[in-house]
C-alpha cells in the first residue's frame, strides 16, 4: 500500500486504545495508518497487540485492503 515513509514519520500519530504502552514504537504507525484507513478492525478501546490473529481478522484487513483508494501519481503514466 505504500505506507512505509508514512509510517515511519515518528511522533505524529494518536490512537484511542487503552494498551499503547504494548505497542512496540515502530509500529505505531503502521497500526495508525492501518486502523485509520479501516484495515485494521477494533472492537472497543483495547487493541491487544500480542493476541493471536484469527483467520476471520486476516480476511477482513486482505478485503479492507484492497479497498483503500491508493493515490495515483500522474507522472508516471
Amino acid at each position: 500500500l505504500g505506507m512505509d515513509a508514512p509510517a515511519k514519520a515518528k511522533d505524529i500519530y494518536t490512537l484511542p486504545f487503552n494498551d499503547l504502552s504494548t505497542i512496540q514504537p515502530d509500529a505505531l504507525g503502521y497500526i495508525a495508518l492501518a486502523w485509520g484507513l479501516g484495515i485494521l478492525h477494533v472492537e472497543g478501546d483495547t487493541l491487544q497487540p500480542t493476541q493471536t490473529v484469527t483467520r476471520a481478522d486476516a480476511a477482513y484487513a486482505l478485503v479492507h485492503a484492497y479497498t483503500v483508494d491508493r493515490p495515483v501519481n500522474p507522472y508516471l503514466r
